[in-house]
C-alpha cells in the first residue's frame, strides 16, 4: 500500500483505538459471530480482531452492543457461496484496517443464486473501503446503509457484480453519512441487471466522485436518486454514472450536488449507442453545482435525452447544462421550469444534437451565461431545433439565446426578457440543409442586445418569419435584423400593436434573396431608427415581391428615412402606410423599384402621417410596369418635395392620387411627378396640396410617354408658385381639370405645355373652381392653340 495510504489509516486508527475504552473497546466479545446454528451467525461483544466468517448462504446478524475495532485485516469479513447476508439494528461500531465490512460470494450454492444483502444502522469504517460487496454468483446484491460509512483510502461503499450477476441496489438513509476518500459511493454492474442507487443523507467522496456508478455491456438501466435532504459531494463530479448497458439511465436529484475541482461535474450521465433514454431531474430544492459544468448529459443511445431543472444549477467555469445528443440518438429536450436558477461560467445553457430527433430547450426561469451565450442550441442533424422561453424567465448571456440549424425547422418563442449583453439578444443561424426559421417575440417579451434585438440569418430552403408581440432593441445596431439567403423562401417581419422596436442605427431590416420567395414587412406597433432608418426593405433577385404595411396606430420613425424599400426582385414594390411616418433627416418614405421588379405602389391611410426632412414621399420606378401613389392622409416634405414620384424608361403609367381631406404639403413642390416610361402620366388631387417654395403639382411627361392628364376635385386646394405646372413631350394629349381651387403665389395659377406640336392641350375649370395668379393660365405660343375651357 502506499505511504500516503498508509499515513491516513494509521492516523484514523490511531484515533479510533484511543478513544476505544470511552465506548467499551479493550476486552474480546464472549461470543463473537457464532453459529446458531451455520449458515445463521449472531455476532455481540466488543471485539478487536476480524471477525471472519466463511460459510455459504451465510446470515449474520447482531445483537445489542456489539462492536469491532480490527487494527489488521477487515472489519467483519463474510466469504461464501450462495446468499450472503449481514443486518445490523443496532447502531454497532464496525472498524477495520482494510475495510470495515467486507463481503464476497464465491459462486451460486446449488439452486441458491449468489447474492449479497447488507441492511443497517451501523457506523463502519474501513482503512481501505468502509462497505466492500463483491458478487460471483448470479443473483444481486443489496445494500442498505442508515448509519455512517468512511473508507479512508479508497471508498465509503464499494459495491460490484460479475458478468453473471443480477442487480446492484444501494439505498442510503435521511441522516445517515458515507465517505470516502476516493468515492464516497462507487458502485460496478458488469452483470445482466440494474444499477439503482438511493441517496437519503449525506455523501462524501474527497478525492474522487461523490457517487461514482456504471453500468457494463451486459447491463441494463441504471437509477440514481438523491432526496430533498440529501447533500452529494466530490472533488471530482458529484455524481458521474456511466452506462453501456441497453436500458435507460436515470438520475433524480432533489437535494444539494456537487463537483468541486477543475474539471468537475455537479452531475455528469454519459450513455453508449447500446442504450435507450438519459434522463436527469433536478428537484424544485435542489442545488446542482460544478466547478467545470452543472450538468453534463452525453446521450448515445438510441432513446432520447431529457434534462429538466427544477432547481439551482451552476457551472463556474463552463455550462450550467450541457447537453449532447450522439449520432443515432433520439429527441433532445432540455427544460429549466418555472423558479429555476441556471447559471454558467460560460454558457447557462448547451444543447449539441447530433441524433435524429427533434431539439428543444425550455426556460421557464432565470438562465445566465457570463461570459457566454444564456441559451446555445446547435441542431447538427436533428428532426428540428425549437427554443421556447416563458413569460416569467430570464435570459442573459453574450448572446441572450443563440442557435445554429443544420437540418429541419428552427423555431424560437421568446416570452420573457432576453438580454445579450455583448452581442444579440436572439441570434438565428439557418444553414444550407435547414428548413425554416421563425422567431415570436410575445407579448411580455423584452428582448435586448447590444448590438441587434434579434438577428435571424435564414440560409435553409424554407421561410424566414420573425414576428414581436414586445419589446425588441439594438442598443448599437438593429432593433431587428433578417437576412433571407437565394436558398430560403419568403422573409416576414410582423410586429403587433404594442410592440417597440427600437435600433441605434435602423429599428427593422429585412434582406430578401430568396429564391421565388416574397419580403414582406408588417409593422402596427412603433418602429425607430436611431441614427438610420426606422424600416430598412431590401429585395433582391432572386426573389419576387416586396411589401411594407404599417398600421393605423403605428409609429415608424427613422433619423434618417422613415421607411426605405428597395425592390430588385422579379415582382412588385408595394408599401401601404397606415399610421405614423417620419424620416427626421430624409424622406418619410423612400422607395426604389429596380428594373428586375414590377409594379410599384405606395398608399398611405386616411388617418395617416407621413413627414420626412426632406421629401415627404421619394419613389423611383424602373420596374417594366406602373408606378401608383394613393395618398389618404398628410404628406410633409420640410425640405424638399411633399410627394416625388419618377418612372424610368422601362417602366409603364405614372399614377398619383390624393384624397378628400388629405393634405401634402412640400418645401419645394407639394407634387412633383416626372414619367419616362411608355404609358400615361395621371395626378388626380382631391384635398390639399401646397409648395412653399415651388410648385402645387408639377408634372413632366418626357417623350416615350402617352397622356398626360390633371385633376383636381371639389373641395381641393392646390398652391405653389405655379400651382400647377405641366409639361408634356409625351405622343399623347396634356389634360388639366380643375373643380377646386388652385393658386400660383408667384408665378402662374396654371401653366401647361406641349412639346408635340400634334398633341391636344386641354384645360377645363369646373362651375367650382378657383384659378388664382398673376397670369391665370398660360402656354407658349404654338402653331396648334389650346383649347381652354
Amino acid at each position: 500500500m502506499g505511504s500516503s495510504r498508509l499515513f491516513r489509516r494509521r492516523l484514523a486508527l490511531t484515533t479510533i483505538l484511543t478513544v476505544a475504552p470511552f465506548f467499551g473497546y479493550g476486552r474480546q466479545a464472549s461470543a463473537a459471530c457464532d453459529p446458531s446454528p451455520s449458515p445463521t451467525f449472531l455476532c455481540g461483544g466488543a471485539n478487536i480482531v476480524t471477525q471472519a466468517i466463511t460459510a455459504d448462504n451465510a446470515n449474520v446478524s447482531t445483537v445489542p452492543g456489539f462492536s469491532v475495532n480490527a487494527p489488521a485485516g477487515h472489519g467483519i469479513s463474510i466469504t461464501g457461496d450462495g446468499h450472503l447476508q449481514f443486518v445490523d439494528g443496532n447502531a454497532s461500531i464496525i472498524t477495520g484496517d482494510d475495510n470495515g465490512l467486507d463481503m464476497r460470494v464465491t459462486g451460486d450454492a446449488g439452486a441458491t443464486q449468489g447474492a449479497i444483502t447488507i441492511t443497517g444502522n451501523s457506523t463502519i469504517t474501513g482503512g481501505d473501503n468502509g462497505i466492500h460487496a463483491r458478487n460471483d454468483g448470479g443473483g444481486d446484491i443489496n445494500i442498505t446503509a442508515n448509519g455512517s460509512v468512511t473508507g479512508l483510502a479508497y471508498d465509503g461503499i464499494n459495491a460490484g457484480n460479475t458478468a453473471i450477476g443480477g442487480d446492484v441496489t444501494i439505498r442510503t438513509g435521511a441522516g445517515s453519512t458515507v465517505s470516502g476518500y476516493t468515492h464516497g459511493i462507487k458502485a460496478d454492474n458488469a452483470g445482466t441487471g440494474d444499477l439503482e442507487i438511493t441517496a437519503d443523507g449525506k455523501v462524501t467522496g474527497a478525492r474522487v466522485d461523490g457517487i461514482s456508478a456504471s453500468v457494463g455491456s451486459s447491463g441494463r438501466n441504471l437509477t440514481i436518486t438523491t432526496g430533498a435532504e440529501s447533500e452529494v459531494s466530490g472533488y471530482g463530479d458529484g455524481i458521474d454514472a456511466r452506462s453501456l448497458g441497453s436500458g435507460d439511465l436515470t438520475i433524480t436529484a432533489n437535494g444539494k450536488v456537487t463537483g468541486m475541482e477543475g474539471q468537475a461535474h455537479g452531475i455528469f450521465a454519459s450513455t453508449s449507442a447500446a442504450g435507450e433514454n438519459l434522463t436527469i431531474t433536478t428537484g424544485a430544492a435542489s442545488e446542482i453545482t460544478g466547478n467545470f459544468m452543472g450538468i453534463r448529459g452525453v446521450n448515445g443511445g438510441s432513446g432520447d435525452l431529457t434534462i429538466s431543472a427544477h432547481g439551482e444549477v451552476a457551472g463556474t467555469e463552463r455550462e450550467g447544462i450541457y447537453a449532447l445528443n450522439l449520432p443515432g440518438s433520439g429527441d433532445l429536450t432540455v427544460t429549466a421550469a418555472a423558479g429555476s436558477v441556471v447559471t454558467g461560467g460560460y454558457d447557462g445553457i448547451e444543447a449539441r444534437s447530433l441524433g435524429h430527433g427533434a431539439l428543444l430547450v425550455a426556460a421557464y426561469g432565470e438562465v445566465t451565461g457570463t461570459v457566454g451565450r444564456g441559451i446555445w442550441v446547435v441542431n447538427y442533424s436533428g428532426a428540428s431545433a425549437t427554443v421556447k422561453t416563458g413569460a416569467e424567465s430570464n435570459v442573459t448571456g453574450y448572446d441572450g439565446i443563440a442557435g445554429r440549424n443544420d437540418r429541419g425547422d428552427f423555431t424560437i418563442t421568446a416570452d420573457g426578457e432576453v438580454t445579450g449583453t455583448e452581442r444579440d439578444g436572439i441570434y438565428a443561424l439557418n444553414t444550407p440543409g435547414a428548413g425554416a426559421l421563425k422567431i415570436t417575440a410575445g407579448s411580455g417579451s423584452n428582448i435586448t442586445g447590444y448590438r441587434n434585438g434579434i438577428l435571424a440569418r435564414n440560409n435553409g430552403d424554407g421561410d424566414l418569419d420573425i414576428i414581436a408581440h414586445g419589446n425588441v432593441t439594438g442598443e448599437t445596431r438593429y432593433g431587428i435584423e433578417a437576412f433571407n439567403s437565394s436558398n430560403g423562401g419568403d422573409l416576414t417581419i410582423t410586429t403587433t400593436a404594442g410592440s417597440d422596436i427600437t435600433g441605434k442605427l435602423h429599428g427593422i431590416r429585412g434582406k430578401n434573396y430568396g429564391s421565388g420567395g416574397d419580403l414582406v414587412i408588417t409593422a402596427d406597433g412603433e418602429v425607430t431608427g436611431e441614427h438610420g432608418d426606422g424600416i430598412v426593405a431590401d429585395n433582391r433577385s432572386p426573389a419576387v415581391s416586396l411589401t411594407v404595411t404599417t398600421g393605423a396606430a403605428s409609429v415608424i420613425t427613422g433619423d434618417a428615412n422613415g421607411i426605405n424599400a428597395n425592390n430588385s426582385g422579379s415582382g412588385d414594390l408595394t408599401i401601404t402606410a397606415n399610421g405614423s411616418v417620419e424620416g427626421t433627416t430624409r424622406a418619410g418614405i423612400t422607395a426604389f423599384n429596380s428594373n428586375n421588379g414590377k409594379n410599384l405602389k405606395i398608399t398611405t391611410g386616411a388617418a395617416s402621417a407621413v413627414t420626412g426632412g426632406t421629401h415627404g414621399i421619394y419613389a423611383t420606378n424602373s420596374g417594366q410596369e406602373d408606378l401608383e401613389i394613393v395618398a389618404l392622409g398628410d404628406v410633409t416634405g420640410l425640405d424638399g418635395y411633399g410627394i416625388r414620384a419618377q418612372n424610368s424608361a422601362n417602366s409603364a403609367n405614372l399614377t398619383i392620387t390624393t384624397g378628400a381631406g388629405s393634405d401634402v404639403k412640400g418645401s419645394t413642390d407639394a407634387i412633383e411627378a416626372r414619367n419616362s416610361g411608355s404609358g400615361t402620366l395621371a395626378i388626380t388631387v382631391d384635398g390639399a396640396a401646397t409648395g412653399t417654395t415651388g410648385n402645387g403639382i408639377m408634372a413632366v411627361n418626357y417623350a416615350a410617354g402617352d397622356a398626360l392628364t390633371i385633376e383636381t376635385g371639389a373641395g381641393s386646394a392646390v398652391k405653389g408658385f405655379n400651382g400647377i405646372a405641366a409639361q408634356n413631350s409625351g405622343r399623347g394629349a396634356l389634360t388639366i381639370t380643375v373643380d377646386g381651387d388652385v393658386t400660383g403665389t408667384n408665378f402662374d395659377g396654371i401653366y401647361a405645355r406641349n412639346f408635340d406640336n400634334d398633341a391636344q392641350l386641354t384645360i377645363i375649370t369646373g362651375a367650382g373652381s378657383n384659378v388664382k395668379a398673376p397670369l391665370t393660365a398660360s402656354t407658349p405660343a404654338w402653331p396648334m392653340a389650346p383649347k381652354i375651357s
